[in-house]
């Protein structure tokens, strides 16, 4: 991924747009490269459910990483942002799959 889409990945990361956010996901999706493991963790905690479940769902795509993972357990062990936590159990739970 080039470093101008990176920029623009991060920049829709922030945007108050739900739309935007979506599409920052999306293109993360379409090369899910690790340096954007810690923005889709972030969205996990939106406040829109679709950016919640979206970010879910493209976590999936990325191998499993004894770093990521610890990340979402101090998610789940913190839960001071109510749906953070959900959707980290919610990708614990589709995992196992």
């Amino acid at each position: 991924m080039t470093t101008q889409n990176s920029k623009l990945i991060k920049t829709l990361a922030d945007h108050s747009d739900p739309g935007a956010r979506l599409k920052a996901i999306e293109l993360i999706g379409q090369d899910p490269g690790m340096e954007f493991i810690e923005i889709l963790l972030a969205l996990l905690g939106d406040a829109e459910w679709r950016i919640r479940k979206s970010a879910v769902v493209c976590l999936l795509k990325y191998p499993p990483k004894e770093e990521t993972v610890d990340r979402l357990i101090d998610l789940l062990e913190k839960g001071q942002n109510i749906g953070q936590r959900n959707s980290a159990r919610s990708e614990e739970h589709t995992s196992e799959l």
